[in-house]
């Protein structure tokens, strides 16, 4: 296959090729779905409840993000629709990514806890299909005419998988654990004056002003997810790990055995809202009786145990695998659209990467192509691409690239002798049981190699690696130097989200960052935001708190009797049931 420009303006969602002119980056206004946007402040002094996205006040114009796409085929999303139509009963297995190391989606940031959140927990408010935020366990919400106050009011029977009713003051106290953890929602906490529970079913979130972001940072997709606990579980702090176990969402957490199985059975006092599915909002349906996720560490058992009909979805195939799947009659294939940012995380806390320079030196010695070939396979699944807030996007820029990887290992060999680099091991922790990462971390043991470092491989599980990335400790105290991850478009899309530009594992901090992170989530001019993420790369390339190693598609793959299943970066399992 030719190889095509890496940014492509066209936008695969819901596994249909089309182009996306409804979504905006994560702090634009969110219009009301059938009428044009209301002004900042409302024209009537009473406000005004709202049962669907309101006009977020203080925000900038919209802007359309295009997203990026492979250069691959991808397989429609199947309708839920069919002639006999959904049917309930049957038990799911699931192969997912990982084991989790934690329950707890506010103490890590770990896809396997989001995932495992989203269906053992709800959120206030999603994204539908549109980027377009839609109430979720909130019913209705108020906006002052000033727009420093918004007033949100749950809606009738929710409650616990204990039976216990879902409170207001559990909603705040959620949020404010929350609020200590996200970089979106730390920001949002920022401009909080005072966020208290009314009444039972009511809470008021009051501003210091108005900041455009209120809404899309409550209804955020992704990492760190901000959903609502019990009480005790709210009043962790967010460092500590909380149960976890009892939610309100639309399945009940059976038995987690770690390193085997997770076991979920249905939830049927859970009321799902009356809209169809869209994205991540709208009806959440259990049609199966149980789900089954099965943890299994090799691929190729995986693999087989799809090909033989011993599981029925797999989630994460390598993508050399995408061939042989496809002419399976009896498999249907998906390229999770939207796509990866791929990450080689640094600590900057110990020698010799406490050193922006010797950050720099591996940067420049880099390239992205030699890690996307080793991680993703063929290149139809991948785009290189320096942008820190992703190619095709409107913040895109070529600011600071000049360090950018350029696969200069003199330059960078020079760099890291210049940095002070004294000869120790540089520990690099890699996990096993994620293919693409162990293999971008092997491309880095080689890199580093060859710039004269001394590497300690540590060949571990994901498990590991999301614990001992949050250690502190020195590298030859169980502590760590480098890691490889990635993050979904959702994550990375804008400075509000991105996680690689603040304190998360690695512990990068630079306050003139996240001074210019707080100015762009309340400016309001386009142009002057554009400066300031010029500005913010610019900084990222200096510091180089991570490598960004470019953009890819991974795939997912069902039994073709399994139906309903919605393309999405979040591999939600709502709304799916078995045609067997």
């Amino acid at each position: 296959m030719s190889k095509l420009p890496s940014r492509v303006f066209v936008v695969v969602f819901l596994g249909i090729v089309a182009v996306l002119t409804a979504c905006r980056p994560a702090v634009a206004p969110t219009p009301t779905p059938t009428t044009a946007p209301a002004p900042a402040v409302a024209p009537t002094p009473t406000p005004t409840p709202v049962t669907a996205p309101a006009p977020t006040p203080a925000g900038p114009t919209p802007t359309p993000f295009i997203a990026p796409t492979p250069r691959v085929a991808v397989t429609p999303t199947p309708t839920p629709a069919v002639a006999r139509g959904p049917k309930r009963g049957g038990t799911l297995r699931f192969v997912p990514h990982a084991d989790p190391a934690t329950l707890d989606p506010t103490w890590t940031t770990a896809y396997i806890t989001r995932n495992y959140a989203y269906h053992v927990f709800d959120v206030l408010l999603a994204r539908d299909d549109k980027m377009e935020i839609r109430p979720q366990m909130v019913e209705t919400w108020r906006v002052s005419p000033d727009g420093t106050e918004y007033t949100f009011t749950l809606r009738d029977g929710l409650q616990f998988h204990d039976g216990t009713p879902v409170t207001s003051e559990e909603a705040v106290l959620s949020l404010q654990r929350w609020g200590k953890q996200d970089a979106q929602g730390k920001i949002v906490f920022s401009f909080v004056e005072k966020i208290e529970p009314i009444d039972a079913k009511t809470f008021r979130l009051k501003l210091k002003e108005p900041l455009g972001l209120t809404l899309e940072a409550i209804g955020k997709p992704s990492s760190y997810l901000p959903v609502v606990f019990k009480k005790e579980d709210a009043l962790k702090p967010p460092t500590e790990r909380a149960d976890a176990r009892i939610g309100s969402g639309p399945f009940k957490l059976v038995t987690h055995q770690p390193g085997n199985k997770l076991e979920f059975v249905r939830n049927d006092a859970y009321k799902p809202r009356p809209e169809p599915p869209s994205g991540l909002a709208g009806g959440k349906i259990a049609y199966v009786d149980r789900m089954e996720w099965l943890i299994m560490p090799d691929r190729a058992t995986a693999l087989a145990a799809l090909r033989t009909g011993t599981i029925d979805y797999f989630e994460n195939p390598l993508n050399d695998d995408f061939d042989t799947l496809s002419r399976d009659p009896n498999i249907q294939v998906f390229v999770v659209p939207y796509g990866y940012q791929a990450w080689l995380r640094f600590n900057v806390l110990h020698p010799p990467f406490d050193q922006a320079l010797a950050r720099r030196a591996v940067q420049i010695a880099a390239d992205q192509p030699t890690y996307l070939r080793a991680a993703y396979g063929p290149e139809r699944f991948w785009n290189t691409c320096l942008a820190l807030f992703l190619c095709g996007g409107p913040w895109e820029t070529n600011a600071g690239t000049e360090f950018a990887l350029r696969g200069d290992l003199e330059k960078g060999r020079q760099w890291l002798r210049e940095s002070g680099y004294d000869g120790r091991p540089i520990v690099v922790i890699a996990p096993t049981d994620l293919p693409i990462l162990y293999n971008a971390s092997v491309v880095t043991k080689q890199l580093l190699e060859k710039l004269g470092a001394k590497v300690d491989f540590v060949s571990t599980d994901w498990a590991t690696v999301v614990t001992r990335r949050a250690k502190r400790e020195p590298p030859e105290q169980g502590g760590w130097n480098i890691f490889h991850t990635q993050w979904i478009f959702f994550d990375v899309m804008d400075p509000s989200v991105h996680q690689g530009i603040t304190p998360w594992f690695g512990f990068y901090t630079n306050p003139k960052m996240e001074a210019l992170r707080v100015q762009w989530a309340k400016e309001t001019d386009p142009a002057k935001r554009k400066q300031l993420v010029d500005e913010m790369q610019t900084l990222y390339y200096e510091d180089v708190p991570f490598i960004n190693l470019g953009q890819n598609f991974p795939i997912r793959a069902a039994q073709k009797y399994v139906k309903g299943v919605i393309n999405h970066p979040v591999p939600f399992l709502w709304n799916i049931w078995l045609d067997r």
